[in-house]
Order: structure tokens, then C-alpha cells, then sequence
């Protein structure tokens, strides 16, 4: 049954792994009774198959991911800056197609202290995608906790999350980030446009005037293609 759904809709059969969320989800229920308030929550987060972040769309007019995606067939992301006139984009990804290939694409944040000549190594992902946005005790330097993607109802790519640390640096509050999820089939072939919703895109994003770096200080940003980097941006 599994495989004739797929096929319908033209996808990978692993896609959603919809028979596993569906067990997933019966065990959750049949458990519910025999559990204290404390078990149910471990439980929920071992079971859940959901994305529970709110994954809000952006304006219209706002798709930076595309730019980047541009940037990258004509072969000139040395170009590229993660920003428009009022948005400087802290992190970017999205799953798009490239010479007809499926491909990650990821714009990692560096944060360098002054006098540092080399970033700090890449932090792993802090959270699941069935998982709320977390930043566990982290690095001085690392600007967001993001997401390791996976299967899961209403969206795999989480838009990342601002560290405190971070945000104590320039004086910012968390409420002035902006975090976006969308999806655009756009760069999908049209025989995979039916597919559209696995073109996820996620964001998170400053205003300029409240992204105020102290003296010295300076973020750059790696350019990733599924897990590779291709280059370092430091124009914004």
C-alpha cells in the first residue's frame, strides 16, 4: 500500500515514512492512560512524528533562499551577500534541485572574537526536527542552534535559533530575530513538481540596524552543499 501511495504521487516510498508515524502515533495513544504527566512527555518526544515549532511563511516577496540557489547554477556564490537592505540572514537552509540532483543546501554562521584568525569548528545540529528549538550550553562564538534534519509531518527544517549568548553580544532581544519556513518547488524539473513539498527552506534572520557587532568582532558565514563547504562569506 505504501509503495502504490508512492507511486501515485511520483515520491520516494521512504519519504514521510507514513506507516511508521501511523504506529508511531497508535503506541503514543494506547500508552496515554498508564502514564504519569512527567512519562507521557518523555514518551510524546520519544514517539512524536511532528514538526511542533511553528513554522510560519514569510512575506511573498521574501525568498532569499532562491538568490543563493541562482548563485549557485551560474557559478558565481563568491557574490553572494546573506542579506537585503533591511535583513541580514544569520542562518539559511534548503532542500533543492541542482543539475538535477536533490541537494542541501546550508549557510553555517562564524562568529570571530577579536584577534581570532580561524572560526571555531562548525557545532553539530542542537535539536531534532521532532523536537522544539533548543541551544544547549554552547560555544562563546556559535551564533544559533539549528536543527539535524529528519522525516517529519508539517516540515523537516526548522528555522534555527538565536543563542542568548549571541544575543547578549549585540545588545539584541530574542524577539526581534525573525524565523521563516516555507516551501518552493521552483528549481524542481517538471516532472518532479509534484514533489514540491519535500523543497523545504528555512530561515533565520536579524534586522540590520539591530545586528550591533562590538569593536573588534566579525561573523562570516559557510557555504555548504550537502555537508561539503564551498566557500566562506564575508560580505553582508
Amino acid at each position: 500500500m505504501e509503495r502504490c501511495v508512492s507511486q501515485g504521487f511520483r515520491e520516494r516510498m521512504n519519504l514521510l515514512d507514513r506507516w511508521e508515524c501511523k504506529v508511531r502515533h497508535a503506541l503514543c495513544i494506547a500508552i496515554f492512560p498508564n502514564l504519569s504527566l512527567e512519562g507521557l512527555r518523555a514518551a510524546d518526544l520519544i514517539l512524536r512524528t511532528c514538526n511542533p515549532d511553528s513554522l510560519i511563511e514569510p512575506p511573498v516577496d521574501l525568498r532569499p533562499t532562491s538568490h543563493l540557489i541562482d548563485a549557485l547554477v551560474a557559478g558565481k556564490e563568491e557574490a553572494y551577500q546573506p542579506s537585503d537592505r533591511d535583513l541580514v540572514y544569520l542562518h539559511m537552509q534548503c532542500i533543492a534541485e541542482i543539475d538535477e540532483r536533490l541537494v542541501h543546501v546550508e549557510l553555517v554562521p562564524h562568529l570571530f572574537a577579536p584577534e581570532s584568525q580561524r572560526p571555531n569548528p562548525i557545532s553539530d545540529p542542537t535539536f531534532h526536527s521532532t523536537e522544539l528549538p533548543t541551544f544547549p550550553e554552547s560555544e562563546a562564538t556559535d551564533v544559533c542552534g539549528r536543527v539535524l534534519p529528519a522525516a517529519a509531518t508539517f516540515g523537516s527544517l526548522t528555522p534555527a535559533i538565536a543563542t542568548p549568548q549571541f544575543l547578549a553580544l549585540i545588545g539584541a532581544d530574542a524577539s526581534s530575530c525573525v524565523r521563516h519556513h516555507w516551501r518552493d518547488g521552483s528549481t524542481a524539473t517538471s516532472m518532479q513538481r509534484i514533489q514540491s513539498r519535500a523543497y523545504e527552506n528555512a530561515l533565520l534572520a536579524l534586522p540590520r540596524t539591530a545586528l550591533n557587532l562590538p569593536t573588534g568582532w566579525r561573523l562570516a558565514w559557510s557555504l555548504r552543499v550537502s555537508g561539503r563547504h564551498i566557500l566562506t562569506l564575508t560580505r553582508y
